[in-house]
């Protein structure tokens, strides 16, 4: 009797270790979770086409409820990019806690008018909370600076209203990277003049908790 239990005792053992201890939250997790605020074009069943229609390798894109079209641009455990509209895009990724923290959510929103313009918001796996202010501060006109910039500073602040700045995150190197598009919105003349004031790019890298700068 033993020697007939034993087959059947291994094929239980290998059925159970295989499974995982935990599900893994994954960026398509999040995708189809997030409430309607953060992703207003899409609701719940439209985002699992999405889904199906990307996983079937079908260039197909969805109908939102502005009667667009939207679709999944690229898809990994850790992050999904979603063509939102012709002009509009959204990355969300799954920020890798460090012990005894929460897994967090980032949201990059980007505009393409009049030129590429990104917010960050940041929640927690759930979406109940909002972290963007706990974990991240976004750049001012003066982190913009080049060292010739900040002896020239009310000068730039004067040729600069406002900043445009592109926002993509890299998941397998975890960098965060602004790029500063504000010279493109600028005349020929301004933008030759505000060129060596400003820094192209900044980058941030999440370690675990927050995002920190990079020098």
């Amino acid at each position: 009797m033993k020697t007939k239990l034993l087959p059947f005792l291994a094929i239980a053992v290998c059925a159970l270790t295989a499974l995982p201890l935990r599900s893994e939250f994954t960026a398509a997790k999040a995708f189809v979770t997030a409430p309607q605020t953060v992703l207003p074009l899409l609701d719940s069943t439209t985002r699992l086409d999405m889904l199906d229609y990307h996983a079937s390798g079908m260039d197909v894109k969805s109908t939102n409820v502005l009667r667009g079209k939207s679709g999944v641009k690229s898809l990994s455990p850790q992050a999904i990019e979603i063509d939102m509209t012709e002009v509009s895009d959204y990355l969300i990724a799954v920020l890798p806690p460090k012990s005894g923290t929460d897994t967090l959510v980032a949201v990059i929103t980007t505009m393409d008018v009049p030129e590429r313009d990104s917010r960050l918001d940041i929640y927690s796996s759930d979406w109940s909370r909002a972290f963007t202010d706990r974990v991240f501060r976004a750049p001012a006109v003066r982190d913009w600076l080049t060292p010739l910039g900040k002896s020239h500073a009310d000068q730039v602040t004067e040729m600069v209203p406002f900043m445009l700045v592109a926002y993509s995150y890299d998941p397998s190197t975890r960098l965060l990277t602004l790029t500063n598009n504000t010279g493109k919105s600028l005349s020929s003349e301004d933008s030759a003049a505000v060129r060596p004031y400003l820094r192209d790019k900044l980058q941030y890298e999440w370690n675990g908790r927050r995002f920190e700068p990079r020098p």
